[in-house]
């Protein structure tokens, strides 16, 4: 058992005692300022008040003292609210030898004496909130005005999750708004109990006990282990306040078992069906895999534009309503210069596009390579060349690429090994021979080839 500690915190409640003898003191001195005449024999009742706050002051000093040797304050601020607490506890003893009468001074001098004792104890209580609570605890909450008067940043403790996936750090913006909602008010530049800092540096580096992350192995994490230990443990964490939620150890167990990085995006960790539908259901965040044209943004395509591309046989829809991404096909037979010209000003808005059993005029094809956002490329009983596939094959979000029933050879699978987005390959009826296909399914490993 330890002795010290045990009587240590009973110093926040000691403490009160005193502070309340001396705002007394000061009170009846301001009575007897404005009452002089009816106030005659508060000088001895403000004596005794000063001689009980002076008592009182020494015995909180003393327990404080024994709290200050568990460890996991920080050392300045410490300081200065043991050197405070010291001097004020000095000062009641002086204030009331002087109301005694065994000291002699002006009146004017024993009473500012008694505002510096206040002034003094609301530092001292303010370093002591500081210890206990971090240096932001009083003004946290307080209105932006309030904060920019004191020099406090208005930013609040929750942190904003960006809107697009790939800007989400996993760390900074799901697990440390965890951190600082229930351990930050003891882990703090203030007060590291433990020896544990709740920042990246502090965790990657440890405490008292050791490292506090194994990344990839939550249950050998402190971290983690604290937090799950039946509250009734003396090592369960947080000691006191609101505990983890189940949503929130289950995110904190995904953050250390995908290894704790603390720059990681959350597109490149992986997550169990669990973990995206919390992600979903807490934070709107969406995991699973939408498709390109879903995540590109652009400004819809005039209506003149499509207008001209109809006039030369383009059925153009958008994908859903009100969507800017289109559906395209042509209803011609021969594709021409003129008429894929029509098509090249909106071709960023193109995620479908149809081109079956169309005839090629020499060069048309070529224009496929403005063609950046193509999702789908139906080529299927085109007049479509070996030598003309180079076009697409810097096409970087194709995934479904249909070339069934064309003259295609073996001549092409070297540009069409290039389209690692592909996901689905159409090659039925085509003149590759099947036995070609071995080294392209080794390249394209994950996509579908049918044919």
């Amino acid at each position: 058992m330890n002795w010290e500690l045990f009587i240590g915190r009973f110093h926040p409640l000691v403490v009160h005692l005193p502070i309340g003898f001396l705002l007394l003191a000061l009170i009846m001195e301001l009575v007897s300022i404005f009452l002089k005449d009816k106030t005659k024999n508060l000088d001895s009742a403000i004596g005794i008040a000063l001689l009980a706050g002076g008592i009182g002051g020494v015995g909180s000093v003393a327990i404080g003292l024994l709290l200050a040797t568990g460890g996991g304050y920080e050392a300045a601020t410490l300081d200065w609210h043991k050197w405070m607490g010291i001097l004020v506890t000095i000062l009641a003893f002086v204030a009331w030898g002087l109301k005694k009468s065994f000291l002699s001074i002006s009146p004017l001098i024993e009473r500012a004496l008694l505002f510096g004792i206040v002034l003094g104890i609301s530092i001292t209580g303010h370093l002591g909130g500081n210890l206990t609570h971090g240096s932001d605890y009083l003004l946290a909450y307080a209105p932006d005005l309030v904060k920019k008067v004191a020099g406090v940043s208005s930013e609040t403790r929750k942190i904003k999750v960006p809107d697009h996936l790939d800007s989400i750090v996993v760390f900074d913006h799901l697990v440390k708004p965890i951190l600082e909602s229930k351990c930050v008010s003891c882990h703090n530049p203030t007060k590291t109990q433990g020896g544990l800092l709740m920042t990246a540096a502090g965790l990657q580096a440890g405490g008292d006990s050791g490292p506090s992350l194994h990344g990839g192995e939550p249950f050998k994490s402190e971290l983690f282990i604290r937090t799950t230990l039946p509250q009734s443990s003396k090592k369960f964490m947080p000691p006191k306040g609101e505990t983890l939620s189940y949503a929130e150890i289950k995110l904190l167990e995904w953050w250390i078992g995908e290894g704790a990085s603390m720059t990681a995006p959350v597109t490149k960790m992986k997550a169990s069906s669990e973990v995206k539908t919390l992600l979903l259901r807490d934070f709107q965040l969406d995991l699973n895999v939408k498709p390109h044209y879903e995540r590109v943004q652009l400004e819809p395509v005039s209506r003149n534009l499509i207008e001209q591309a109809e006039s030369k046989g383009w059925i153009i829809q958008p994908l859903a309503s009100g969507h800017a991404m289109l559906d395209v096909k042509f209803d011609n037979t021969e594709l021409t210069e003129e008429a894929i010209g029509t098509l090249v000003p909106i071709a960023q808005n193109v995620a479908f596009l149809d081109l079956s059993d169309v005839v090629f005029d020499e060069g048309s094809f070529q224009n496929l390579v403005n063609f950046e956002n193509l999702v789908r490329l139906k080529l299927a009983g085109s007049s479509v060349q070996d030598a003309e596939l180079p076009a697409i094959e810097n096409l970087l979000f194709l995934e479904v690429l249909n070339v069934y029933n064309t003259h295609l050879t073996e001549n092409s699978l070297e540009s069409i090994a290039k389209i690692k987005s592909l996901k689905k390959l159409y090659l039925w009826r085509t003149e590759i021979k099947s036995e070609s296909l071995e080294p392209l399914k080794s390249q394209l490993s994950s996509t579908e080839i049918i044919g």
